[in-house]
């Protein structure tokens, strides 16, 4: 028997109904090892800087190599690991393979990262949930001026729009 099991028959729930309703909310297996390995695939700053380049169009290994200041060698492993994890997709053109997002929803999940980053920068309140009609209060992690990650950004401050 397993650990989560005997963790399951040991503890009486304090809220059965709101347990029930967070256990419809959490997806099945097989789609968390996918959620999981491509956030996985995201968390390395490399990374992220080729498929930002690779959201805006195709580029080959040397242009992405040229772009994020490493070897060509380096960005074929990074590009390895994308492709196995379905992130990314090759074209072979000539002698020269091109590298693709593989899905447009990529966009969306960078976006989404820039609002929260957003957010955690700048202190800003979260959106109220619509399930519950009210902001959700978590904890600040980073105090002001003291943040434990540092985040550069394709735009100035100055000329961003915050989203709110």
């Amino acid at each position: 028997m397993n650990r989560k099991s005997n963790v399951q028959q040991a503890l009486a729930p304090i809220d059965a109904p709101a347990l029930g309703k967070a256990r419809k909310a959490v997806p099945a297996d097989e789609v968390l090892a996918v959620i999981v390995a491509t956030f996985e695939a995201l968390a390395d700053p490399t990374r992220a800087r080729l498929l930002y380049a690779l959201v805006a169009q195709p580029l080959c290994v040397r242009d992405l190599a040229i772009l994020v200041g490493v070897s060509e060698s380096a960005v074929s492993h990074q590009l390895r690991l994308l492709r196995d994890r379905h992130v990314v997709v090759a074209r072979r053109e000539g002698n020269a393979i091109y590298y693709s997002v593989a899905y447009q929803h990529l966009l969306s999940l960078f976006r989404e990262a820039e609002h929260y980053a957003d957010h955690v920068l700048h202190h800003l309140p979260d959106h109220p949930d619509p399930r519950i009609g009210r902001e959700l209060t978590i904890a600040q992690p980073y105090a002001k001026g003291k943040a434990r990650y540092s985040m550069s950004s394709r735009r100035s401050p100055s000329s961003r729009t915050r989203h709110r």
